[in-house]
C-alpha cells in the first residue's frame, strides 16, 4: 500500500473525504469544531475610531480601524456633510460590544459545520465591514459584513436590539435549531 492510498484510507475511516467543489465533507457525528473568541478588543477599536480622522464618501463618512485579523472598514451615513453625533454614540456602542457580537458570529460558524458537515475552512471569517445609517439607529438594527478568511464568501450577520437593549441575532444561530430567522 503506497503512503497516498494509506493517508486516504485513514481519511475515509475517520469520514473525511472530498465533497463538491472545494470543500471536505467531515462526519458530523464525531466532529467538535472550535473558532477562536475574543478575537476584537473593543478598547482599542474605541480609541482607534476616537483618534483616526473620517474620510468622506459618497453619501457618508468612512474610517479604517486595524485589527490583528486586518482592517475593518466602518462608515456612518449622513446626509449633512458631517458624521452625526447619534451615529457616532451609536457606532461607540457596537464597537463596545463587538467582542460580544463576533462570539455568537464564532458560536454560529461552530454549529453551521457540524450542522452542514463542511470543512471549517468555509467558516472562518472576520468583520470586514460595519455599515451605519440613520435606520439603524431608529430600528436598533445592525449588519456586521463578514469575509471569509480562506475561502471566497462574504456573510452578513444581523442583530437586533431587544427591550432590555440586548444585541440578539436575527440571521443566524436561531436556523441551526430550526426555528425561523425572522
Amino acid at each position: 500500500m503506497t503512503l497516498k492510498s494509506l493517508l486516504n484510507h485513514l481519511l475515509r475511516a475517520f469520514g473525511i473525504g472530498a465533497a463538491r467543489g472545494h470543500s471536505k465533507a467531515i462526519n458530523r457525528e464525531n466532529l467538535f469544531v472550535r473558532f477562536a473568541r475574543d478575537r476584537y478588543d473593543p478598547g482599542d477599536l474605541m480609541e482607534q475610531f476616537a483618534l483616526k480622522k473620517p474620510r468622506p464618501v459618497s453619501g457618508g463618512w468612512e474610517w479604517e480601524l486595524e485589527t490583528e485579523l486586518g482592517e475593518f472598514g466602518i462608515t456612518l451615513s449622513d446626509a449633512n456633510g458631517s458624521p452625526a453625533k447619534e451615529e457616532q454614540a451609536f457606532l461607540l456602542e457596537v464597537l463596545r460590544q463587538i467582542r460580544t457580537l463576533d462570539n455568537l458570529v464564532q458560536q454560529s460558524c461552530e454549529e453551521d459545520c457540524v450542522r452542514t458537515g463542511l470543512g471549517p475552512e468555509n467558516c472562518d471569517l472576520a468583520i470586514g465591514w460595519v455599515c451605519i445609517e440613520k435606520q439603524n439607529l431608529i430600528e436598533q438594527t445592525l449588519a456586521l459584513s463578514y469575509y471569509g478568511l480562506r475561502v471566497n464568501t462574504e456573510w452578513d450577520a444581523k442583530f437586533k436590539r431587544d427591550a432590555a437593549g440586548i444585541w440578539q441575532p436575527v440571521n443566524f444561530l436561531k436556523q441551526a435549531a430550526g426555528t425561523d430567522p425572522s
